[in-house]
């Protein structure tokens, strides 16, 4: 919209200009930008606008929505988490809907309901077959930093880079909000030291964590997990992650009879519901 805001009127060249910069927003925010998401289908509209010969909008934002519907049926490939749950991005059709919803109400064309089971498939038992719920890295570290000095965060953000993941920083006004997966905690906190005043700050050891929950629930089965999940292919994925059972739904959300008649086939003293 920053782009489309600055013309009286769109063409395909300011178009896929427009596609071209959210393309790299959507990279240059993400310190760890992930194929098989929204990224992928952004990224093939913007090559479809850029090759597209037609003059007409329509035409081309009908070719880019044709690019991104082809590339959303590779993302379970490229995201092996997908193809284990049997569904594609859901970030991804959501944009190509957005897009969809352009293109329609440029034409002046209803809008037409589709079936749920043209974007779900078999789940493969397989595609994570090496993967492991452990955390790559082993502290969870938050901190809120004060008036820090101009110019840093770009030097902050190349340092951090190298040194975990799950990464959201935030830096508006006079503030700096950080989460980080790390190794080194103490060493994070102490660059941020370096940078401005660090107000507060948290730090977890998310293996412990793990293996604290684990102990408990081996020893009382006091606290239990049910997830409600939008298709069985996550309840494999919820098992492996140690929920003891899942409430599957489709386009509806689950009652909430469903939901109390299995939190009662629980045996557990304390319950959380996902």
């Amino acid at each position: 919209f920053s782009v489309a805001e600055r013309y009286e009127r769109l063409d395909r060249e300011r178009l896929h200009e427009g596609f071209a910069a959210g393309a790299y927003q959507v990279n240059s925010s993400l310190f760890t930008p992930v194929e098989g998401t929204m990224i992928t289908i952004i990224a093939s509209m913007t090559r479809a606008l850029r090759e597209s010969g037609d003059r007409d909008l329509g035409a081309c934002l009908g070719q880019a929505l044709s690019a991104g519907r082809e590339s959303l049926f590779e993302t379970p490939r490229l995201l092996p988490l997908l193809a284990k749950a049997g569904v594609v991005d859901s970030g991804a059709l959501g944009f190509i809907f957005i897009v969809e919803g352009m293109l329609r109400s440029l034409a002046n064309e209803a809008f037409a309901a589709e079936a749920e089971e043209a974007y779900r498939f078999a789940p493969d038992p397989d595609a994570l077959r090496d993967w492991t719920p452990l955390p790559e890295y082993r502290y969870c570290t938050e901190a809120y930093v004060r008036e820090p000095r101009e110019g840093e965060l770009d030097a902050l953000r190349e340092f951090l880079r190298g040194r975990g993941n799950s990464i959201a920083l935030v830096a508006q006004g006079g503030f700096i909000k950080l989460h980080i997966h790390t190794d080194e905690p103490q060493e994070i906190l102490g660059r941020l030291a370096q940078i401005g005043t660090v107000e507060g700050s948290k730090v977890e050891d998310m293996r412990e964590q793990m293996d604290r929950l684990e102990a408990e629930d081996q020893q009382d089965n006091r606290c239990a997990v049910l997830a409600c999940v939008p298709g069985p292919g996550f309840e494999d994925i919820f098992a492996e992650l140690g929920a003891a059972a899942c409430v599957v739904y489709g386009r509806e959300l689950p009652s909430a009879g469903a939901l109390l008649e299995a939190l009662s086939a629980l045996d557990a003293t304390a319950i959380i519901l996902l």
